[in-house]
């Protein structure tokens, strides 16, 4: 699995339990999906309030956030093979007010 943080060995399955207990109440609106192939892209918005911890940050904000993903999944023979993911992943630690734009940026 290839995800903004870094590659990620294990199965999707748990990846998916790390985001779900980090988001309990997380939901998705689908906004497109294309598929060719073996290929599916999948573009979606991902809701929720952070409550538990954060992939390989140890923290709960409490915080809500929202943010665009962009999925691409390869299939082989009806198995997935491999996973790209991509967001931004700034955007969402400053959302939750664990990352701060510095002053200088803002003037």
């Amino acid at each position: 699995m290839h995800v903004p943080q870094g590659e990620l060995t294990g199965t999707f399955r748990a990846y998916f339990y790390e985001i779900r207990a980090a988001f309990p109440d997380g939901y998705v609106s689908v906004d497109e999906v294309t598929a060719e192939g073996d290929t599916v892209i999948v573009r979606y918005t991902f809701n929720g309030k952070n409550t538990g911890k954060l992939l390989t940050r140890p923290i709960s904000t409490g915080k809500p956030a929202s943010f665009t993903v962009i999925d691409v999944w390869h299939f082989v023979d009806g198995e997935l093979l491999e996973f790209w993911e991509s967001y931004d992943r700034y955007g969402l630690l400053e959302q939750l007010g664990v990352v701060h734009e510095p002053a200088a940026a803002l003037a």
